[in-house]
């Protein structure tokens, strides 16, 4: 085979070369491409890991916690401090310190006045193309910058405040934490243990890392205010209620005051209120559970003014009438009836005392439909009525009068049976009838 000898000129020689460096160009220029790219890839899976279990925590001092043991896990720094603002004060207090002691001792907050919260807070770094961080080589640098100084003497003062600040703090990047321009935190950063610089991926995730913990103190600002403003509300509902319940029983005290002028009027009859109220309430806590209907605060108390108001419609029945020694007559009886209606309109014109003023009205109706003052039947008789109706009429029953003695009980519940079905509801009948003689209600045989 034969050999082939290539010689190459000057010109050519050059051309190879200039063709080297320009693949070495390419190559370290692709090596540049993946570099970056492989940082973009950190930075995106650092961000998604910080993300991960911060998103969920509404509590600021545990998520500055959780951040800074990121921050120094992440970036190997020496030490890492944040702040977090007092609502009521408006100071920042030091929440969450992590690496060696950097914050000078004895220092728990920094107040309005701090440099710091100065710079952040107002418009000191308006002029910088990135406001949303402090790096210690930055500041040094304007620190020394003469001609700041004789251009903004004012301004350099305030530089030279914040370096001093950094300093004392031995902080390398100071990171505020805004909600629509409010300062809600601050994150102090040491040197990192590589000595390495803080590159701009790292700024843009402590600046996402920031971000997060001003969602949370706004959203945990919000949410102290709100249980406060509910703490007020509360307290004002309480003092309403307590008004309205004191309202409640001025008038119900009132009312009964008439009832009992009326119940004191009779020497037979005296103390029929108290007693049927008594006894109504026991029967009625054992009816209803007995029933399976919830007996709950607003229905025992209509009870009771039901059971302690029933016959304060008789005092607008004539006293020679009310008070007569013997029976009366069919026409004495017309006008007797009409108490269950007076009883009513006295109520009834009374927001609390509507419901029994209903029940009132009609605690004289029989089961069968004969009674008054409406002829209702069966179950269009209330509850409370038909339970009313049985303790009225057994007290009357067992009570003394100028025409005859007060029947023993067992007459009394022979009467009750007698009229179940008729007069009376057949199963509270029977409720009532079975505690009387398991001596469950507190009567005498």
């Amino acid at each position: 085979m034969p050999a082939y000898l290539i010689w190459f000129t000057g010109a050519g020689l050059a051309a190879l070369a200039g063709l080297g460096v320009w693949n070495t160009v390419q190559a370290q220029a692709a090596k540049t491409r993946r570099d970056h790219q492989d940082a973009a890839d950190r930075y995106k899976h650092s961000l998604s890991l910080a993300s991960e279990g911060m998103v969920q925590i509404s509590d600021p001092v545990q998520l500055a916690k959780l951040i800074a043991r990121y921050i120094q896990s992440h970036f190997d720094v020496d030490h890492v401090d944040i702040l977090l603002k007092d609502p009521q004060k408006g100071s920042f207090v030091f929440k969450a310190t992590r690496g060696e002691g950097r914050v000078p001792q004895g220092l728990v907050k920094m107040d309005k006045a701090s440099i710091f919260v100065r710079w952040f807070s107002h418009t000191g770094n308006a002029g910088r193309e990135d406001s949303r961080h402090l790096t210690f080589a930055e500041v040094r640098s304007w620190a020394q910058d003469e001609a700041r100084r004789r251009e903004n003497p004012e301004g350099f003062r305030v530089i030279q405040e914040l370096y001093q600040e950094m300093r004392r703090f031995h902080a390398s990047v100071v990171t505020p934490s805004l909600f629509k321009n409010e300062l809600m935190a601050i994150l102090l950063l040491g040197t990192k243990t590589s000595r390495a610089a803080y590159v701009p991926e790292d700024l843009t995730l402590l600046a996402t890392l920031a971000n997060d913990v001003a969602i949370t103190v706004r959203n945990s600002m919000l949410f102290v205010n709100l249980k406060r403003t509910n703490r007020r509300l509360e307290s004002r509902v309480r003092q309403v209620e307590n008004l309205r319940q004191k309202e409640r029983e001025n008038m119900l005290q009132a009312v009964k005051s008439l009832a009992e002028t009326v119940d004191a009027k009779d020497q037979y009859t005296g103390g029929h209120l108290d007693s049927v109220a008594e006894i109504g309430m026991r029967f009625g806590e054992v009816a209803f559970e007995k029933l399976g209907l919830p007996l709950d605060e607003k229905r025992r108390d209509m009870l009771l003014t039901a059971l302690q108001l029933h016959d304060v419609g008789k005092v607008g029945i004539p006293d020679a009438i009310l008070t007569k020694p013997g029976k009366l007559t069919p026409e004495e009886w017309v006008i007797m009836r009409e108490h269950a209606n007076i009883g009513a309109r006295i109520l009834a014109p009374l927001e609390y005392f509507k419901d029994a003023a209903y029940v009132i009205q009609h605690h004289h109706e029989n089961w069968d439909g004969t009674g008054y003052p409406h002829h209702l039947r069966g179950e269009e008789i209330p509850l409370e009525a038909r339970l009313v109706a049985i303790v009225d009429a057994f007290h009357a029953m067992t009570s003394d009068r100028p025409y005859r003695k007060g029947l023993g009980a067992e007459e009394a519940v022979r009467r009750l049976r007698a009229a179940s079905g008729v007069q009376f509801d057949p199963i509270l009948t029977d409720i009532f009838i079975e505690m009387v003689q398991a001596h469950v209600l507190d009567i005498a045989a």
